[in-house]
Order: structure tokens, then sequence, then C-alpha cells
């Protein structure tokens, strides 16, 4: 089956692409940096050219990337930085949003699904109290600080100019780290500072992972879609 054309899009119109996003739409959750969308979409695997659909009975269905075609007025998925999530999978992006047939009938992107492979892991940082308190005596004393734990992926590096970047020496794991979920990407936690640490266990190793510098990504759309990248060491305890 070969996927409709311009001409096929604009014979169909609105109104019937409406008819079709109400009987067999799915719901699409449009995911970026401090907020999720819920939309409805009709959504089409396709062949890796994008050209021929993939039925539902072929073994690879599930790892195709697919069309997905919004409403005409679905602001969310018109601007890039953004990641889909349809039944439990992520999609990613990998054509800008376009209008179907240059007329305001429909707005349809491909995307990719994404396997995750970076390290996820739990991080627990300890805040600086604010404010002063008394103890039991009366005396002043500065308030207790304050636990967060934040979720972020990790990957290990070894390039040595990320390595000089961070000052690391030969005992030092260089992590590129992002935060947040690929579900929830966030930008850098309000409080955390460079420099702070948290107990981290890799491999079944104790150790501790120090936060050093940020790592911008170099198009803005990236960080709305995975969240804000960061470096950090990590050293095995002794």
């Amino acid at each position: 089956m070969t996927l409709p054309g311009r001409a096929e899009a604009q014979a169909l119109g609105r109104p019937l692409l409406q008819k079709a996003l109400d009987q067999q739409g799915v719901s699409v959750t449009v995911i970026r940096v401090g907020g999720a969308t819920l939309l409805v979409a009709l959504f089409v695997p396709v062949s890796p050219d994008g050209r021929q659909v993939v039925k539902v009975a072929n073994p690879d269905y599930a790892q195709q990337p697919a069309k997905f075609f919004f409403r005409h007025d679905a602001d969310p998925v018109r601007e890039p930085g953004f990641s889909l999530l349809k039944g439990g999978r992520l999609y990613t992006p990998v054509t800008p949003t376009v209008d179907v047939a240059d007329q305001g009938i429909a707005l349809m992107l491909m995307a990719q699904p994404l396997n995750d492979r970076t390290r996820t892991e739990r991080l627990t940082f300890t805040l600086p109290g604010k404010g002063m308190g008394r103890d039991n005596n009366g005396n002043p004393v500065s308030l207790p600080g304050v636990s967060l734990t934040v979720t972020v992926r990790l990957v290990a590096v070894s390039d040595p100019r990320i390595r000089d970047m961070v000052g690391a020496d030969a005992a030092d794991m260089v992590l590129v780290g992002r935060w947040g979920t690929l579900e929830q990407p966030l930008l850098k936690p309000d409080g955390l500072k460079w420099g702070m640490t948290s107990p981290l266990v890799l491999d079944g190793q104790n150790g501790t992972l120090t936060l050093k510098l940020a790592y911008p990504d170099p198009d803005l759309a990236q960080e709305s879609q995975f969240g804000a990248r960061f470096l950090a060491i990590w050293r095995a305890n002794s």
C-alpha cells in the first residue's frame, strides 16, 4: 500500500481527515522539557523510506518508523524539540512537521522508535539549609540541609578533551548526563550547584558522583527534547 500523496490529501480535505481522526485516532503525548500535551493522531507505521505502509502482521512492526498525522491546529508539534509517546513507546521525529497539502488540512511528521540505552540512575544531593533556627538550649544554629533526589541518564565518555574540561585524572570516570528521563526531560533542578556530590553505585561498586559543568547542546531543540546536559565525574570509594 502506498501512502496518499499531495493530490489525494487535497481531495480528502479537512472534514474527512477529522472523521478519520475521530474513528481511528490514537492518543499521543507530545513531550518537551517542562511539560507534556495529549493529542490525537493517525498512526501509520511505514517502511524506512516512508513510502510504504507496514502491516501489523509484519514481525518488525514495532521497530518501524511511523508517520503521525495531526489536526491542522496541533500547535505543540509545529516547532522542533519534542518526542512522541504512543502506547508506551517513545518516538523521536526524523523529519520536520509539514502541512500535508499546504492548505491547512493536516500536519504530518515521520518519527523513529527510540531505544534508550543510556544508563538511568537516581542521584541524591544534600542542599544547604536555608535560614537559622535554635537548638534545644536556645542557641542559634543553621537549619539542616535537605535532600533532593533526581533521575538522570548517564553515558561514560573517554574523549580526552572532555576529560581535560573537568580536570579528570586516571581514577575518575567522566560521564555526560541529562537531567530527567526520556519521558520527562528536565533542565537542571533549582538548588543544585556545580561541585555537589551524590553517592552512586555502578556495577556493584560504591562511589561518588561530582557535578562538574554544564554541557549545553549546540541546538536548543535537542535540549528541549531530551533534557539539559551536564558533565560529571565518578570515583570509586577507597
